[in-house]
């Protein structure tokens, strides 16, 4: 089950930075169920049967019937009724996307779970360069086909031509909706892409593009995405931002008929060392970055970022990795004794 929505934006996003890691983390998800997308009858069959075994797990655990270890740390201070909700790990643009969609256009509740003090504590907000969008002008020839072709030859032959070209046809829409929202509701983001003296986005060339396609501002584009997507999640009233939370493990159990199903996270409070256990019968989305925090010399930003959380995560709970091996490098950092990696240049 892939996040649509996330997944078209995030792989668009060009890091200058840092690294920002998308391996195949989007292909990992326990997702939103019946209610995210359009899907044939026995598809949607298929995932309200898996949504039933959930609660029926879920209530089991809570009756102390179920084999689990989620058993261990259950909270009774939540809410009236805290387990109809989705669960998301992560408050990058990833995150928040994918808790925007599901609350806005889905009104299913959201508890986005975030390690960092504020949610701004992210890799995102370190991405100097700017977003792939779609360039209009006649003039620059910009196309979907055009974006394909630029992907592929990047890409080496490696890439998921279904991946390449649902961000071609889908990017740009995603990029109006999560981040060029001027709707007088204003419950995604709206972000002051820089523009020309006539109003229109300013689009720029990069590496590998083209055609001028790249919005962005200044050179601090994910500082500004970041800034006003998370905005957007703190003020929409069904999501529910629990910062300086460190998530140490899925809630998985086995439904009747032998199914491995996620039922929630296992948390800890990173100040408090308070241990909770937070329960979902609607899913529980990872999307807490790439791994490239863990080398001895990184460009990443201080704090719990980017150090393979997902994938630990998912890998522990049983859960299939790929591409793991693609990592972003940039060659032009500066290492002073004694002091963080500083990238010089784009």
């Amino acid at each position: 089950h892939k996040l649509e929505t996330v997944w078209a934006l995030c792989i668009s996003l060009t890091a200058g930075r840092t690294p920002l890691i998308e391996s195949n983390f989007f292909s990992l998800q326990y997702t939103f169920h019946n209610k995210m997308f359009s899907l044939s009858s026995a598809a949607k069959c298929m995932l309200q049967r898996e949504r039933r075994g959930a609660q029926a797990a879920l209530q089991k655990i809570i009756q102390g019937q179920c084999s689990s270890s989620s058993s261990r740390y259950l909270s009774t201070h939540l809410g009236d009724d805290p387990n109809d909700r989705l669960i998301v790990i992560g408050s990058g643009v990833a995150g928040c996307s994918a808790a925007l969609i599901a609350a806005e256009r889905h009104k299913i509740p959201v508890t986005l779970l975030c390690a960092g003090s504020l949610p701004t504590d992210c890799n995102s907000y370190w991405a100097q360069g700017g977003i792939i969008y779609r360039n209009y002008d006649p003039v620059a020839n910009d196309s979907a086909a055009s974006l394909v072709a630029d992907v592929q030859r990047a890409g080496a032959g490696l890439c998921d031509d279904g991946a390449v070209w649902k961000l071609a046809l889908e990017g740009p829409d995603r990029v109006r909706q999560l981040l060029l929202d001027e709707s007088k509701e204003g419950k995604y983001a709206n972000v002051p892409f820089d523009r020309l003296p006539n109003g229109a986005l300013s689009c720029c060339l990069e590496a590998s593009h083209a055609a001028p396609r790249i919005i962005h501002f200044a050179d601090h584009t994910g500082k500004a995405i970041t800034e006003h997507i998370t905005a957007a999640a703190l003020n929409h009233p069904l999501i529910t931002v629990v910062t300086d939370t460190i998530v140490t493990d899925l809630i998985m159990a086995e439904t009747d008929d032998k199914r491995k199903i996620c039922l929630g996270t296992h948390t800890i409070h990173k100040n408090t060392g308070q241990r909770q256990s937070l329960l979902s019968t609607r899913g529980t989305v990872l999307a807490s970055g790439g791994l490239a925090g863990i080398y001895e010399h990184s460009t990443n930003p201080a704090g719990f970022n980017a150090l393979g959380s997902s994938t630990a995560i998912a890998t522990r709970a049983g859960a299939h990795t790929s591409d793991l091996e693609y990592v972003q490098f940039h060659p032009t950092a500066l290492q002073i004794p004694n002091e963080s990696c500083f990238l010089l240049t784009e």
